[in-house]
């Protein structure tokens, strides 16, 4: 009775360590990972460079009167007639390329060729003659050094300040007159970003300008003084370095 008792005891304790053995385990719960928090808009890519291409409208501006004056018999000048230059409106396209200087300025290179009138209006005639007007159609040509300052900026959106400075030239359709000089203006526009993948050849988004113009030296039938006018430009931005 002893020995059943035991060989019984035996069996029992090796079928209970067999049975742990088999024991599938319970797989302890492991913390999934949190979601990677969405990038701020602000802090979205752009390029450090960027180009634009795009259309230049310059409105009409005047270069003042004068009259034509001679000496008559008793010595006294009297006035031939009288004229009053301006420069029609007109239409072109503009190059703009825009990289990082420092802190938040950046500086701009830009060159544009535009199409223009030369209008004179001549009246008050001694012989009597009607009132006319001369038009002599003229090409103008740009290019401006510049700095830009942004002061407002969203995900898609970007608001500048920006002055420049640079040489103008204007010539007549047939080469024949030509006039040098300078440039400025100030004004401000924006940027609206539409992707913010960098490439060269696919437009990234739009950029548009508005500025008051200053000319000098550059009327060929003017005569050297300041010439105040406007502009506005709308163009395709397209990115090329960085992001």
């Amino acid at each position: 009775m002893t020995r059943l008792a035991c060989a019984v005891a035996v069996w029992l304790a090796s079928a209970g360590m067999a049975s742990a053995q088999t024991q599938t385990p319970i797989p302890t719960p492991t913390a999934s990972p949190a979601p990677a928090a969405p990038q701020p808009a602000s802090a979205l890519s752009r390029p450090r460079g960027d180009y634009t291409i795009g259309g230049l409208w310059n409105n009409a501006s005047s270069f003042g009167s004068r009259g034509a004056t001679e000496l008559g018999a008793d010595g006294q000048p009297f006035t031939l007639f009288n004229t009053a230059s301006r420069q029609g409106n007109g239409g072109g396209i503009q190059v703009e390329i825009d990289l990082p200087l420092f802190w938040r300025l950046r500086t701009e290179i830009s060159g544009s060729w535009a199409r223009t009138n030369l209008l004179i209006d001549v009246s008050n005639d001694f012989e009597g003659a009607g009132n006319a007007t001369l038009k002599q159609p003229l090409t103008q040509i740009t290019t401006e050094g510049g700095v830009l300052l942004p002061f407002k900026r969203s995900a898609k959106r970007e608001f500048f300040l920006r002055g420049g400075v640079g040489w103008i030239r204007q010539l007549t359709t047939d080469h024949v007159l030509v006039s040098d000089g300078v440039i400025g203006d100030v004004g401000f526009g924006m940027k609206y970003w539409w992707s913010q993948r960098r490439s060269v050849i696919r437009p990234m988004g739009l950029r548009f300008d508005f500025r008051a113009v200053a000319r000098t030296g550059g009327q060929i039938f003017g005569q050297g003084a300041i010439e105040i006018g406007g502009s506005f430009t709308a163009g395709v931005i397209f990115g090329f370095w960085g992001g």
